[in-house]
């Protein structure tokens, strides 16, 4: 990099592009005072607040300081010198928090406050000296794509979910490329729907939160209208049709996030299209959960897309099903829950928060 950068001017750098996912994601782990407060050794390398000694010296040196540094003074925060070891790990379940081995290679006495290890925080700060140096880390030390945030509230992320969350491309690309495992998923709670975070999780819920967003990589590169992580992850072998905590796949995701554009590449994919037939936890396919959500125009769409004729039997139907699943009795469809419009062929679903049963 060379004498041009100085530290002073590291927080004016350029943030990379980023959804609106990285943006609360990096404001909420940010606003924890014990994250910034925090003397961990790893925060004197990195932190939240763009600096540390690593940065530093990268800035100031460039990158034979950085090789430097790489191979003669973080080998002692990683397990067996940065190969990694097999660990048994708690893991923060939906119905238990059972334990599982999984490879680890920073030290979890080495983490932040979080859980997190020096690549995640080098990727969630997301500015070009930040990216070079994670980069170049994964370079050496391939293992440590694999760790996770060991945090409740963060547990499950890695490096890769937060590289597709800062549409950080080259770095998703070279972590496919070392063999990060893109079937990992990031539900701690701060990834969950908000009625799900609360003490006592509601038993039905309506998926509302800006970070859920189905907890796969494949299903954040989605959410993100991210078609080139997609496809590669989809061309390595990332399976669309794999079900979160809730039992949604990628293309119910889409519905609850309302990405139509999407919806339809997903759905259509030429080398693994996602499937519109599996039902969820609550017995909801991704057509009857548009309808469930009220989510009109992706609705309409999906009939489009399934090929279903557009009468108003076969709309019974499907608001029916979608009755049906909730409660299992007897529907009872009031024009004041549900308004049928057909025009020229063209279905209108308005859907309330409740489908009114008895």
């Amino acid at each position: 990099m060379g004498a041009k950068y100085s530290v002073e001017n590291l927080l004016k750098f350029s943030d990379r592009g980023a959804s609106s996912l990285a943006t609360s994601l990096l404001d909420e782990i940010v606003s924890k005072e014990e994250a910034n407060q925090s003397l961990s050794p790893l925060y004197l390398l990195a932190n939240f607040k763009k600096s540390g000694s690593l940065i530093e010296r990268f800035l100031l040196e460039g990158q034979k300081e950085l090789e430097n540094i790489a191979l003669n003074e973080l080998k002692q925060y990683m397990y067996r010198d940065g190969e990694g070891d097999v660990l048994e790990r708690e893991n923060f379940d939906e119905s238990s928090k059972e334990k599982r081995s999984r490879k680890v290679c920073w030290k979890l006495d080495q983490r932040g406050m979080l859980g997190e290890s020096l690549l995640h925080v080098l990727v969630l700060c997301n500015t070009d000296a930040h990216s070079q140096i994670a980069m170049f880390l994964v370079e050496i030390y391939p293992a440590l794509a694999h760790d996770v945030v060991e945090g409740e509230e963060y547990y499950g992320a890695t490096a890769m979910h937060f590289a597709i969350a800062y549409e950080n491309s080259k770095l998703v690309k070279k972590l496919v490329e070392i063999g990060a495992d893109f079937h990992q998923r990031a539900n701690g709670k701060f990834f969950l729907p908000i009625d799900q975070q609360w003490p006592i999780p509601r038993a039905k819920t309506n998926f509302e939160g800006l970070s859920y967003f189905g907890e796969y990589p494949l299903s954040w590169a989605a959410c993100c209208d991210d078609e080139p992580s997609y496809n590669l992850l989809i061309k390595h072998g990332a399976d669309p049709n794999l079900q979160d905590t809730f039992g949604n796949n990628i293309l119910h995701v889409l519905v609850i996030r309302d990405k139509l554009k999407m919806y339809g590449y997903a759905l259509r994919h030429p080398i693994r299209p996602a499937s519109d037939h599996l039902c969820n936890k609550f017995g909801l396919t991704p057509l009857t959960l548009a309808c469930k959500l009220g989510r009109n125009t992706i609705f309409r769409e999906m009939l489009e897309f399934s090929s279903l004729p557009h009468s108003r039997d076969n709309f019974l139907v499907v608001i029916m099903d979608a009755s049906r699943c909730f409660a299992g009795g007897t529907v009872v469809l009031s024009p004041s829950i549900v308004q049928f419009q057909q025009r020229s062929n063209e279905v209108n679903c308005r859907h309330l928060p409740e489908v009114g049963l008895r």
